[in-house]
């Protein structure tokens, strides 16, 4: 397990910096969550599981008087049982709010450099869930129902149900590749986006869960929608494997631009962050090609009876 901090020191000179040296790239996630608030996200990446919390207030101040504020990144060195474990572990510490606490000890004054002005206990770090609370985590498989993508207002009853949830069951394994979102104040579409498992947010007015709907592409303008669940030519053993159906949406101004729409395992996000596919990933988008050449030469046929008309 690699674990990263960012804080910062009292003077001007010793500003917000991470260490023992900047983390891989975060960006792509950070937009999902206030990290003055706060947050917390659990996320997979290179088949390896990663979970940042940021903004969490400490007894330290800035030359300003401003209270400082601690981020810390783990990242496992695999997705296997026993470091999803670890993290989920952390995930409840957060939501049950243990972690800031534990924080604020590890985390501290740097008393012989005053750039970074900050210096942390790593083992602690490694370390910052107790016997007792890591042998709570169960492993049961999630319910269909449980399954499915909610979202919900950031109170301290729903992160203890969110606790009670991660607690006892295993994170999903259907291919979403953010699982917890837990924060303030963001955009409306990152705590609805339907690639993230669960999100909590202070912008979010439900008190209970509710289930978040399948995002269209905003650029097309669809005039109808073609359902792709059963196409007779697709292999019904792949069929089997998507966890969620595969949509096609047809532009109205040009039927033969139309594209190809999917939010299946948020592969948009993947590819886009140069991550490797995976092999359950290639048997997506097979089955997604597949299903795009059915509709395509159905509408070739249609085209061609109309013109013979």
């Amino acid at each position: 397990m690699q674990v990263y901090v960012k804080s910062r020191g009292f003077t001007p000179e010793s500003d917000y910096s991470w260490l023992p040296s900047d983390p891989p790239d975060v960006a792509n996630y950070k937009s999902y969550i206030d990290s003055e608030y706060p947050s917390l996200i659990l996320y997979s990446f290179d088949n390896r599981l990663a979970l940042l919390v940021t903004g969490s207030e400490s007894d330290r101040e800035d030359f300003r008087g401003r209270k400082i504020r601690n981020s810390v990144l783990w990242i496992s060195e695999s997705n296997g049982h026993e470091d999803e474990k670890m993290l989920r572990a952390i995930a409840c510490e957060f939501l049950d709010n243990y972690l800031a606490g534990k924080l604020n000890q590890i985390i501290c004054k740097d008393e012989k450099v005053s750039n970074p002005g900050f210096t942390f206990d790593q083992e602690r770090l490694l370390n910052i869930v107790s016997m007792d609370r890591l042998d709570s985590i169960q492993s049961n498989p999630l319910s269909k129902d449980e399954l499915k993508a909610k979202y919900a207002t950031n109170t301290p009853r729903l992160k203890s149900d969110l606790s009670n949830l991660v607690r006892e069951y295993e994170l999903p394994k259907n291919g979403i590749l953010k699982f917890l979102v837990v924060t303030g104040k963001v955009e409306e579409s990152k705590i609805k986006d339907p690639s993230v498992w669960r999100s909590l947010s202070t912008e979010i007015s439900d008190s209970r869960w509710q289930l978040k709907k399948k995002n269209r592409d905003p650029s097309l303008s669809a005039s109808y929608h073609l359902s792709c669940s059963n196409p007779s030519t697709t292999d019904n053993n792949v069929e089997e494997m998507i966890p969620n159906p595969i949509d096609f949406v047809l532009s109205k101004t040009d039927i033969d631009i139309a594209r190809f729409v999917f939010e299946c395992q948020n592969l948009h996000d993947k590819v886009n962050s140069g991550n490797r596919l995976s092999d359950y990933d290639k048997i997506i988008i097979k089955a997604a090609e597949k299903k795009l050449n059915h509709f395509l030469n159905e509408i070739n046929d249609i085209k061609r009876r109309d013109s013979e008309n």
